[in-house]
């Protein structure tokens, strides 16, 4: 990353409110910078943005200043800069994916009110749903969905000369799923086993993000 690139970082996120409350370690927009690299490049949660980031340490020396040294998966988990994005791209009518670490309600709701729809990954970072589509799943998962409507999808390849089968299922969420209240627009839940996703399925057509004018 040059220094143009570092300048229009700046540009753009040199208006986002620092959250934190107490004076902070680590300059707002260095975090911002970090985590935006690492996410790009598939960190999925703060842990894995840290790593990332502990990992290009030199890199990121030579255009930010890490005086302080990187900081841990912790102090990341204090900002995001995903509300910030959502509001430079114009997201109506698309399908908006975002990994565990964007699995805030806020932001689901910030999505529908563009006029969007969204898929979030949940993991125990909101312990109340995650839990709660875990107990819902178990037994339908052991009866086969017997007692439920379910969409399935069945995807084979060939993996290290073996052929796999991989199960997917998109069903209902239930009226009583402890959280569903927080979480605007939400309709449906969709996953493979081990892998539970919420989802507020599309009624419109999408189309790609494109940058606002």
């Amino acid at each position: 990353m040059n220094q143009t690139a570092a300048a229009a970082i700046r540009e753009h996120f040199g208006e986002l409110t620092d959250p934190r409350r107490r004076e902070p370690t680590y300059p707002l927009l260095e975090m911002v910078t970090m985590a935006l690299c690492a996410v790009i490049c598939g960190a999925d949660d703060f842990v894995a943005i840290a790593k990332y980031a502990r990992t290009k340490k030199e890199w990121f020396s030579s255009f930010l200043d890490l005086s302080n040294g990187i900081p841990s998966h912790d102090r990341f988990n204090e900002i995001t800069a995903i509300p910030k994005l959502l509001e430079l791209i114009e997201i109506s009518g698309a399908l908006v994916t975002i990994d565990a670490m964007g699995c805030q309600t806020a932001i689901a709701e910030t999505i529908v009110d563009a006029g969007a729809d969204y898929c979030l990954a949940v993991k125990r970072n909101q312990p109340t749903l995650h839990d709660g589509i875990e107990a819902f799943l178990s037994p339908h998962l052991d009866n086969d969905f017997a007692e439920t409507n379910v969409r399935r999808h069945v995807s084979h390849d060939t993996t290290h000369g073996r052929d796999v089968q991989r199960f997917s299922f998109l069903l209902p969420v239930p009226q009583d799923l402890p959280d569903r209240h927080r979480w605007k627009g939400l309709k449906a839940m969709a996953g493979r086993p081990g892998w539970p996703r919420t989802l507020r399925p599309l009624d419109r057509p999408r189309r790609s993000q494109q940058p606002r004018r």
